[in-house]
């Protein structure tokens, strides 16, 4: 049974901790950048503080300098989100990558010079500003990119010393130093790709879902209905067996409409929708087709238990009515069946059912209609 989606966030439970400034309305690009800058600013906090950690542990001055100068950024850093939230995403954006360039130059300035070759990090920040700022953002990409390419190379070319202290580190742990900025640029970048893959594989998903779903009950629309009619068909040809289709329609669904007006009328199909979904057995499905009319597929069913079940809708739908501005309704269906026992019927048994709808109701509404 299909679930309505959560149409107030396009990110899973697993992207809670990253989607500061996620809106619903947000295009699937947008969305992969917000997370991309927040992600980012995770990053940057989680390398500091293990940078710290790691100087601690060595007990050099110049290093344990260095991690300090660098402290001010991390504590900033929290203001990208705080950006995003607002949906100041352009500044997230630069804050993000200035932030990032400040904490480079402080480890140089404050210690390391470019003795660790921590000025490494220009060069991934180069890489990865292509990856937070939009295509039409081109103007602040191009800047970005060129000053810190342009930074590395005057770092590079032109070295910045070290702190003295520096000089007191063995040579085992001067070339651990130059390798841990190698490495943890690497890393970053691999983390930022994955993080990037997994947010486009999520979108891609949610668009599915999305193109596969009626975006006023949730329910499954027209189109997964025939995928899934098309797989149950096939499934049949297989195994053999039966599955019932099933057509149903509200009664005197006009009169919701023109007495409490449309926005009752949708959220009328949204209460229907509902009180369906809870009568179905798990492998069944209700799709919502266009207008008050909906659909059922009940797989592995003969008639009989067809009737049973949309009996059991009925009786649901008469004891729960619907409520609008403190105003109840009973809001009733008409429904039509067509047993399926051949999957080349079944586009035929479909219309049959639809037939056996109006049947119900020419015989008086709020009733189930069987086709020959």
């Amino acid at each position: 049974m299909t679930k309505a989606p959560h149409r107030t966030a396009q990110l899973t439970a697993r992207w809670r901790w990253l989607s500061f400034g996620v809106r619903a309305e947000d295009t699937a690009t947008q969305v992969r950048k917000i997370v991309q800058v927040n992600a980012g600013v995770w990053l940057l906090i989680g390398t500091v503080l293990i940078f710290n950690a790691l100087f601690w542990l060595i007990g050099n001055e110049a290093l344990i300098q260095s991690g300090l100068w660098q402290w001010p950024v991390m504590l900033a850093a929290p203001t990208v989100w705080w950006l995003n939230a607002r949906r100041h995403l352009h500044a997230a954006r630069w804050l993000m990558i200035l932030l990032a360039m400040v904490d480079c130059l402080l480890a140089v300035a404050g210690g390391q010079g470019t003795a660790s070759t921590v000025h490494v990090y220009f060069l991934l920040f180069a890489v990865m500003t292509p990856t937070l700022f939009a295509v039409e953002e081109w103007p602040a990409t191009l800047i970005l990119v060129v000053t810190n390419l342009g930074m590395f190379l005057a770092l590079q070319f032109g070295h910045w010393p070290a702190h003295p202290a520096f000089a007191l580190l063995d040579a085992h742990t001067q070339a651990m130093m130059i390798q841990s900025m190698v490495v943890s640029c690497v890393l970053i970048l691999i983390l930022m790709t994955m993080l990037t893959e997994i947010a486009a594989a999520d979108n891609e998903n949610r668009l599915i879902r999305l193109a596969e779903t009626d975006p006023l009950t949730g329910l499954p629309n027209r189109r997964q209905f025939r995928q899934a009619l098309e797989a149950e068909g096939s499934r049949m040809a297989r195994e053999g067996g039966s599955f019932v289709l099933g057509v149903f329609d509200l009664d005197h669904f006009k009169r919701v409409n023109d007495e409490w007006g449309h926005d009752a009328g949708d959220q009328a199909l949204v209460h229907i929708g509902h009180v369906v979904q809870g009568q179905l057995r798990a492998y069944d499905l209700v799709a919502r087709t266009g207008g008050e009319e909906f659909v059922l597929l009940l797989p592995h069913t003969d008639l009989a238990e067809a009737r049973l079940v949309v009996e059991r809708i009925r009786q649901a739908l008469e004891k729960d009515p619907f409520t609008y501005s403190g105003q109840a309704r009973v809001i009733t269906v008409s429904i039509g069946l067509a047993l399926v026992s051949d999957a080349a019927t079944m586009d035929q048994r479909l219309r049959q059912a639809d037939e056996a709808m109006y049947q119900a109701k020419h015989e008086g509404r709020n009733r189930v209609c069987c086709a020959p």
